[in-house]
């Protein structure tokens, strides 16, 4: 694995801590032999209220700068291979590159795109470093001496000092469960929530994260993720009206904080 040698070999890798809420990246660069270079190691400042996702993508990033500033001092490689445990990013960043950027960033159903900003970043490194860059899997946490050296970078950077904030508010959940995408199904129904984290912004759109306060409903305690051009406040609750657009999940309507 990653023995091209004609090849720039990178292995990233990105986390996140909950508690509190950190992330951080971490990548290994290894030059082809004709580059006469030592391979290298960097690990970033991390991002504060920062998801794993988000950190995935940013590993990615960093790593396609650092390699276009080594080709301005000398151009020894002719294409590059970005080694990553993130499944998110191998089956999306073709997506991001040739669908999303033309179609406003939305997906199919309509949904503005997750982590929009971050995969514009990359967009643009990719395009900017004028060669092919792929992307390919590594599984997580592997016997791969250099993905294993990625994983402890992107560990150690989301411990260190973060001189990066990640756009959005987060604060703690009440319930058990971790956020599962999908758990509520749409249904046009009403549900009692709770809003945990506000994302910013996208298309006059917000994304909040929340978890359902409804003892009565089937998805009590499911926390899950939905967008609306309402501004909710984190920590409130409200009686929310849902749509029926499973690939594009909506609140309609919320009153103002209701009291249990």
């Amino acid at each position: 694995m990653g023995n091209d040698e004609e090849s720039l070999i990178i292995f990233t890798d990105g986390s996140s801590y909950s508690s509190p809420r950190k992330g951080g990246t971490g990548f290994v660069i290894k030059f082809p032999v004709k580059c006469n270079q030592k391979d290298r190691s960097f690990c970033p400042p991390g991002y504060n209220g920062a998801t794993n996702n988000r950190m995935e993508i940013e590993a990615c990033v960093l790593a396609v700068q650092k390699a276009r500033r080594f080709l301005e001092e000398k151009r020894c490689f002719d294409n590059i291979i970005i080694y990553t445990d993130s499944q998110y990013v191998v089956d999306n960043y073709k997506n991001a590159m040739f669908v999303w950027s033309k179609n406003r960033w939305r997906k199919q159903e309509g949904a503005p795109v997750r982590n929009k900003s971050t995969w514009k970043d990359l967009v643009r490194e990719m395009r900017n470093i004028r060669m092919i860059v792929n992307i390919r899997k590594v599984k997580g946490h592997s016997d791969d001496p250099n993905n294993k050296e990625a994983d402890k970078l992107a560990k150690r950077s989301a411990k260190r000092k973060s001189f990066n904030t990640a756009p959005g508010i987060i604060r703690r959940k009440k319930s058990p469960n971790i956020v599962q995408l999908g758990c509520v199904r749409m249904k046009n129904q009403e549900l009692l929530i709770r809003i945990i984290t506000s994302l910013p912004m996208v298309d006059g759109e917000h994304e909040y994260k929340y978890e359902v306060m409804d003892e009565n409903s089937e998805y009590f305690q499911c926390v899950d993720q939905a967008w609306t051009k309402t501004t909710l406040r984190p920590t409130h609750t409200y009686l929310a009206r849902l749509n029926d657009i499973q690939g594009y999940p909506q609140i309609l309507e919320a009153n103002e904080d209701v009291k249990k």
